[in-house]
């Protein structure tokens, strides 16, 4: 058996103090390569793909904030331009 699963780090364990560190990883996205049959499976986390995925999100999140930005300021021009 060779599969691959996505796990993210979420809030805490019942118990378990938060931490500035815990904060930090909330959200992350986890890639694990799963091998070998149950009664000797391997696990394996998968960092390239973890690294490029956050990279990949933390480009999206600035996007989206820059065409917000853009669009405010486009719709400010045009309320301009229809004398309103």
């Amino acid at each position: 058996m060779n599969r691959g699963a996505k796990t993210s780090v979420t809030g805490t364990s019942a118990g378990h103090a938060a931490s500035k560190e815990t904060d930090q990883l909330n959200g992350l996205t986890v890639p694990v390569r799963i091998r070998g049959p149950s009664e000797n499976r391997s696990y394996q986390i998968k960092f390239g793909n973890m690294v490029s995925d956050a990279a990949a999100a933390r480009v999206e999140e600035k996007r989206e904030e820059i065409m917000a930005k853009v669009g405010d300021k486009v719709k400010d021009k045009l309320k301009g331009l229809s004398g309103k």
